[in-house]
């Protein structure tokens, strides 16, 4: 998680996955939570690792998303990654999405483009990590940073926009389906993408 609003869904979420997952660890990247905040947050879950970021405000946060979830695995942790949106509510246990053979999942909606100037049939809330082949992940979160370098308003939801672009460019069509799986040729690298129902 990364973020610094929305302290009620955190919190249930924290009591939430200790209660289907008390073996697990929560990094959360703080944007700005205050101290009560973060002291609830530990309350609710004693696996949850509190990360300061500071780097994060209101000109940058949809950046800084891509951001953190580049230096979760920059620190040398490999292990599976569920990112959430703080405003994500988690209400049953989902790893069994990961008995299949994929590198990088997001959840797949009904595309409502006619609200938005772009395509936006993936959300960007909720992106599964897979520690199949970890160079792919971090082949994939490179690309993906590389994509929002390159915009100048670092607010807007550049990491959704090109989430969609990166999936755009698999050998298969995730527009109008969930369930699938397309290759990303990257870097000399098949990287393995993988749709889910919302």
């Amino acid at each position: 998680m990364a973020s610094n609003d929305n302290p009620g869904i955190v919190t249930f979420n924290l009591k939430k996955l200790l209660r289907n997952y008390p073996d697990a660890t929560i990094y959360l990247y703080d944007w700005g939570y205050r101290k009560k905040y973060l002291d609830e947050f530990v309350k609710a879950n004693a696996n949850v690792k509190i990360i300061s970021w500071k780097k994060a405000n209101i000109t940058n946060f949809m950046y800084n998303k891509v951001l953190c979830i580049k230096d979760y695995y920059d620190s040398s942790r490999r292990n599976k990654l569920v990112y959430i949106d703080a405003d994500v509510i988690i209400y049953k246990k989902f790893d069994e999405i990961f008995n299949d053979n994929w590198d990088i999942g997001a959840i797949w909606r009904p595309d409502y483009s006619v609200f938005f100037d772009t395509e936006q049939w993936l959300n960007a809330g909720t992106i599964f990590f897979n520690n199949i082949d970890i160079g792919n992940v971090q082949k994939f979160i490179d690309l993906w940073k590389q994509k929002c370098d390159k915009w100048d308003n670092k607010a807007w939801w550049l990491d959704q926009v090109e989430l969609i672009n990166i999936f755009k460019e698999v050998d298969i069509t995730f527009r109008d389906n969930c369930g699938l799986t397309g290759t990303l040729p990257c870097n000399g690298s098949n990287i393995r993408l993988k749709t889910f129902n919302w």
